[in-house]
Order: structure tokens, then C-alpha cells, then sequence
């Protein structure tokens, strides 16, 4: 049985009860040298129940200079006892102090030996306690832990136990000094997956944590409101901004263990705090229940994001690279892009089907081409050539590129470059009117970049899971851009039947160097949309001028005109696509700013994501990652919101 050891907070006037009711023999100490008491404890463990329990500090009686603590009921005391060059620190009972003499060492239920006086709340020295107890000992050890700031109910002390006080109209908190992430910033191994299928997510985090972690760091805005318990953070949507608040309140079970993203050791809340923003933009969790990787990437980047076959060439790329796989990868690796692969439907090598996993390095090694994994899940299930190489408690691994390639259907690439920028403009897009078209736009936009270095051009429409109702499928549009600067043209579109599967909502072209430029861009949407947004990614910014914009209405076969249900049935084969299409189901459109209203300032309640079963998603559905087989648990089970500093930190939902 282990010794607990915890930090309470008592009440200012607490001292001030029963202490004239203690009989003091003997002068303990002059009043002159009072030491200053540092916290109360929690002992628990013990063979003889009398000795667990809250001891709490009276610095007013301190014995050899050093703080005394007294149990709740003043049964028992602990003190440090000190005879020649042996210190220990006791517990005793009431009667020794009432015959206590100065320096003396009389009876011990417990004690702890030290090297050195030394402070009692140090963790290393609540282990290994001897209890004497009907003549024998029985020594504890491990196992000690401390309890979060929340402990501290009162400022005061709040604030001289190092922690922070925060107060809003209602709420009052004693919370740690977390700086979101540990002092060496946003780190892949704070990420840990929950009971909810957001491997696609987490892993991204854990990507972007390893190579470019101070792309989270810019996430985070407004970091005066930190200390109030609000955390705004910057996000890529349709490609624009957008801005969302959340607060600390996380669902729990009922032993209030974190349900989803997990806190790493370090006490690292950044990735449930992103996770609970990404869940707050698409309505509840469940929302963001599985997804592609590719989208994450986008929305926290907003940098172009490559699908990558593993067997092609980047499919998204066009400029002529005939580079391998295997060089893409190692080159990938060098330039710091986050980097993201997923497992086909069937895994091998102990990895699972469906899954994703952070790429976090590709190097030679000993001739050998490996790769650098790690699992979002935050323990290692590898279990291939390399298994010895890597520890199951780990998420990090490495496996030959022979296995990658067995294992993964494609990777998802985000090609951050140092000290770019990223200008965007917004293109109206036609509305329907009437109930036999579909809408669309032609636009053409002009800029001019100076700097020689190459560029990227994309164009952004609304991703599926953004759209306000879950039943209007995917709002992939028939879309060409093409750029050109007078003497050549680059032009992409989205027809491609792999890309299209893996649900992509934008396209992008990388031109080799600056100049003047026009972009044109065509799209028909099967779905009315508000609009489409170009992005331009260079080292500088740019102006993004609309030479010319149309909104257009389009017959389903691409031309402009109506057409009837017949012509509709015999070019798609179904009138489920025409009747989502109406303008008589306004549901079937992408939220707007106004839906969002994300970044509304709340005092006590964020009333845009209330802590309750309505933003944790479907009370009767099950809650786990998919990619783990077949289980979870009822998602209500998890309807018990706790502020995540109040809640320890005890491992992985099991």
C-alpha cells in the first residue's frame, strides 16, 4: 500500500480553531523564528488507519525552526526530528506533545529518514515511510502524488503556492501556472487520443507538434484571456479565418477521467483544448468523428496540402517532378512538413486498418530505408522488423519503407515554408434561381510578386463536415484554375477520381517564380455555397485584385441553362443529388459567420457549445476510435464536464 500525498488549502481563519485547546509543555520555539508553512498534506496508506488522514500546518508551534502539521482532529502531528547528524520526519500522537521537551525524540508511529533537512513536500521524500505498528515496520513506497492548484480555495494562498487565481462573475479558481504546453512548446508527445474516432486530428497535432511547432503556438491569440480560462485560437475554414473560443470544461466520466483528447504527463492541455475548438466549428464531437487528414492539415495550416499515392508521384503536384516516392518522403522529411500517413482497410504488422499516423522522419539507416512513425493512441502496437528497436509504452516507431508500404494507402503532406504568407480573397458564388440549375461562378483575379522565389495559388470551397445539415453529402464542385503570366499556363482541376476520393475541398498549383499573374477559376457546385476563396502562398503579400466575376446557374451536364428532372435522371441516374439540390433546402448550405459567431466573448457559459450532452453529439451513439475494433462506450456516459485543471491527469481511457 502506497502513502498519498496531496495539497489542500485551508481557510485563513482555520489556524485560529482549537489552538488554545492544545497544551503546550516547554518552549518549542521562540516566537521570533517562525518559519513560513509551504502547504498541508494528505497521508493515506497506512497499516494503522488513525495515522491517514488531512494534516494541516500550524506555523505558530514550529519544533527546531521547522513547521509542525497537525491532523484534523489533533490526534497526531508530524514534525522533523533531528538527533546529531540524523534527521527523519515523524508522525506522533497528541499525548507525545503534551509531554514534548525541547529537541527530544520520543515515540514514532511513522517516519521518513532524510539526508539533510530538508522541505517534506518534496515527493521524494513522501516514499518508502517505515510504520512501526504492534512491534513491527512495514515500510511504503511510490505512488505519491500531488493534487492539482484547485486544491487552494482562497488567493492568498493560491498565489504563494506558485499557482494562478482567476475569478469571473460567478467563478472563483485556483488553477497551475500551465503555459498551455511545457516549457519546450507544443511536443508530438503530448498527444494522446481519447475515446473518439479523431486519429485523423491528433495525428495531425502530433505532426505539426514535432515539425513546426510554433505553427500552434500562432494558433493560440489573445493570450491576455488565458488567465480568465478562455483560449481563442486561429483557424482555416473554406479557406478563410476564423477565429473560436472555448473554455476548459472538457467531458469526463463519472470518475472524472478525461473522455477525449488526453493531457500528456507534462500537463500539456493544448491538444484538448484544440481538439474541444476543431469540435466547437462542427456543432458537437461527434462532429468531428472521423475525417481526412488532409483537412486538418488545411484548416490549422492553411498551407497546400498534398495527398500522396504510395505507389505515384504526388497526385496534386505540377510541376513536372519525377521524383520517386522514397525521395519525396526524405526530401518532405528534411524541409520540416508535417507529414501524415493512413493504413488501407487492412493493416499488417500489428498496425490496423483505417488508421493515421504521424510521419515524423524518413532517413537510410544502415542501408536500410526507415521511417519514423508515431501513433496518435500515445503506445506502440508496431510489430514488424523493427518492433525490438521501439518500447509498447511509447506511440514512436520506426518501420522499413517495404512495410509503409504495405500498410499505408496514401500521406498527406503540408508544405509549410519558413516565412511565408498566405493573401486570400472571397468570390461570391450564384444563388439559385430556380429549382433546374446548378450554382456556379467564372471569375478572374489578377497580382503581382516580386520576390523570384516559387509560389503556391489554391482554391478553397466549403469541406463536407461544414455544411449545416449532415445529409447533403459533398459539395465538390466541378472546378478548373488555371494561372497564367502571359507566357506560360498552369492549370489543375478537380477530375482526378483518387483525389475526389479522398474527399479534398480545394486545389492548388505551385508556380516556379514571381511576376504578373492572372488567375481564372470555374465552378459548379451541386450544392448552393456562399463562395469559393483563392489563396496565394509566397514570401510576400500580395494584392488580390477580381478583374472580372460572374455567378452563373449551369444544366447538370456543365452548360448554362435549366434542364429538366428527365435530362437530371439520365445524367446522374438518381433525383436524391437534384432534390438536396433545391433552393428549397436551405439546410444544404455551408455555416456562416453569423451560424459560427465563434469568437463572441463569454463570461461564465459558452452558450455557442454548453457543457452538455448536445455538444458531445448523439446521446445514444457509441464513443470510441473505430480503428480499435469493435467496443466504446455509450457517448452519455461522458456528460460529466469538469474544468480539465481540476482534473488529474490518470492515464489513457481503458
Amino acid at each position: 500500500m502506497c502513502i498519498l500525498f496531496y495539497i489542500f488549502i485551508f481557510h485563513i481563519g482555520w489556524c485560529c480553531l482549537h489552538a488554545d485547546s492544545l497544551r503546550i509543555q516547554g518552549s518549542l520555539q521562540t516566537e521570533s523564528a517562525k518559519p513560513e508553512c509551504s502547504a498541508d498534506l494528505r497521508l493515506g496508506g497506512f497499516h494503522n488507519p488513525s495515522l491517514n488522514g488531512v494534516f494541516r500546518c500550524d506555523e505558530r508551534y514550529p519544533i527546531s525552526n521547522r513547521e509542525v502539521y497537525w491532523k484534523e482532529d489533533y490526534s497526531h502531528f508530524i514534525y522533523l526530528c533531528e538527533e546529531g547528524d540524523q534527521q527523519w520526519w515523524t508522525i506522533a500522537d497528541r499525548k507525545f506533545w503534551d509531554e514534548f521537551e525541547n529537541s527530544a525524540c520520543g515515540k514514532q508511529l511513522a517516519y521518513k529518514s532524510v539526508s539533510g533537512i530538508q522541505d517534506i513536500h518534496d515527493p521524494e521524500l513522501l516514499q518508502d515511510w517505515v510504520e512501526a505498528h504492534n512491534g513491527t515496520t512495514k515500510t511504503y513506497g511510490g505512488g505519491v502524488k500531488a493534487l492539482t492548484c484547485s486544491a487552494y480555495l482562497e488567493q492568498k494562498i493560491c498565489e504563494q503556492r506558485g499557482c494562478m487565481w482567476s475569478a469571473t462573475h460567478k467563478h472563483q479558481q485556483c488553477s497551475a501556472k500551465w503555459a498551455i504546453w511545457g516549457e519546450a512548446g507544443p511536443q508530438c508527445d503530448d498527444v494522446k487520443q481519447g475515446a473518439l474516432g479523431t486519429c485523423y486530428f491528433m495525428a495531425t497535432l502530433a505532426a505539426i507538434g514535432h515539425s513546426q511547432p510554433h505553427l500552434i503556438k500562432h494558433m493560440f491569440k489573445n493570450k491576455v484571456a488565458h488567465a480568465i480560462g478562455l483560449y481563442m485560437t486561429r483557424w482555416w475554414l473554406g479557406g478563410k479565418p476564423v477565429n473560436v473560443i472555448v473554455d476548459t470544461y472538457l467531458p469526463c466520466d463519472k470518475k472524472q477521467k478525461i473522455a477525449f483528447a488526453q493531457p500528456a504527463q507534462s500537463s500539456s492541455f493544448w491538444p484538448a483544448i484544440l481538439e474541444k475548438s476543431w469540435a466547437k466549428l462542427f456543432r458537437s464531437y461527434m462532429g468531428i468523428n472521423a475525417g481526412f487528414p488532409w483537412e486538418a492539415l488545411a484548416a490549422i495550416t492553411g498551407v497546400p496540402v498534398d495527398i500522396v499515392s504510395n505507389t505515384n508521384v504526388p497526385v496534386d503536384r505540377t510541376d513536372g517532378s519525377a521524383r520517386d516516392l522514397w525521395s519525396y518522403l526524405v526530401d518532405a522529411a528534411k524541409k520540416q512538413y508535417p507529414m501524415l500517413a493512413t493504413s488501407g482497410d487492412v493493416g499488417a504488422y500489428g498496425l490496423v486498418g483505417g488508421h493515421v499516423w504521424a510521419v515524423l522522419n524518413a532517413s537510410t539507416v544502415d542501408g536500410e530505408r526507415r521511417l519514423h512513425m508515431y501513433n496518435p493512441w500515445g503506445f506502440n502496437i508496431y510489430s514488424g522488423s523493427l518492433a525490438s528497436q521501439s518500447t509498447r509504452t511509447s506511440g514512436h516507431f520506426w518501420m522499413t519503407l517495404t512495410e509503409y508500404l504495405d500498410v499505408f494507402d496514401h500521406a498527406a503532406v503540408a508544405l509549410v515554408q519558413p516565412q511565408y504568407f498566405t493573401s486570400f480573397k472571397s468570390i461570391p458564388v450564384g444563388s439559385l434561381e430556380s429549382n433546374t440549375g446548378f450554382p456556379g461562378l467564372s471569375a478572374t483575379l489578377v497580382f503581382e510578386l516580386s520576390d523570384p522565389e516559387q509560389f503556391s495559388v489554391q482554391l478553397h470551397w466549403p469541406m463536407p463536415r461544414f455544411m449545416k445539415a449532415s445529409n447533403c453529402g459533398n459539395p465538390d464542385p466541378e472546378a478548373e484554375m488555371n494561372i497564367s503570366n502571359g507566357r506560360q499556363i498552369w492549370t489543375v482541376s478537380n477530375n482526378d477520381p483518387w483525389r475526389k476520393s479522398k474527399g479534398k475541398s480545394n486545389l492548388h498549383i505551385h508556380v516556379p517564380q514571381g511576376g504578373k499573374f492572372s488567375i481564372t477559376v470555374k465552378a459548379v457546385f451541386p450544392y448552393p455555397v456562399d463562395d469559393v476563396t483563392v489563396h496565394v502562398y509566397a514570401a510576400e503579400k500580395v494584392k488580390l485584385e477580381v478583374q472580372h466575376s460572374k455567378k452563373e446557374e449551369y444544366r447538370a451536364d456543365g452548360h448554362h441553362g435549366k434542364f429538366t428532372e428527365n435530362e437530371f435522371l439520365l445524367f446522374y441516374g438518381s433525383l436524391d443529388q437534384w432534390d438536396r439540390a433545391k433552393k428549397s433546402s436551405p439546410a444544404c448550405r455551408p455555416l456562416s459567420n453569423s451560424d459560427l459567431d465563434m469568437a463572441s466573448v463569454f463570461v461564465d457559459v459558452d452558450k455557442h457549445f454548453l457543457p452538455n450532452m448536445q455538444s458531445i453529439g448523439d446521446p445514444t451513439a457509441t464513443c470510441s476510435d473505430a480503428a480499435q475494433g469493435p467496443g466504446g462506450v455509450p457517448c452519455e456516459q461522458f456528460n460529466q464536464w469538469q474544468q480539465a485543471l481540476c482534473v488529474e491527469h490518470r492515464g489513457p481511457i481503458s
